[in-house]
């Protein structure tokens, strides 16, 4: 996060069971849920998993960005960084 020090980000850790979903990131402008894996699956036709990408989480971006808010997911594989919006993240 040193990368983008404009943006002011902020990692959140929520232990609240009211805000399940909350996203790992508050910048200034939004937030940002982030997953990574290791590594792709060895065979090209295996589509990637995210297991711990849930359903509340991916409703909590998709409800803030109706708000008007920018949400995104940072997915990182290896040493590839994607972002994705709220829709794009379903």
């Amino acid at each position: 996060m040193a990368m983008i020090p404009e943006l002011d980000p902020v990692p959140i850790e929520n232990l609240l069971t009211s805000q399940k979903g909350q996203p790992d990131v508050e910048y200034i402008g939004g937030y940002c849920e982030v997953k990574w894996k290791r590594e792709w699956p060895v065979r090209a036709n295996t589509p990637l998993r995210l297991e711990h990408y849930t359903k509340a989480q991916k409703d909590w971006l998709l409800r803030r960005t109706a708000a008007g808010e920018a949400c995104w997911l940072l997915l990182v594989v290896g040493q590839e960084w994607f972002f994705y919006d709220a829709d794009a993240a379903q």
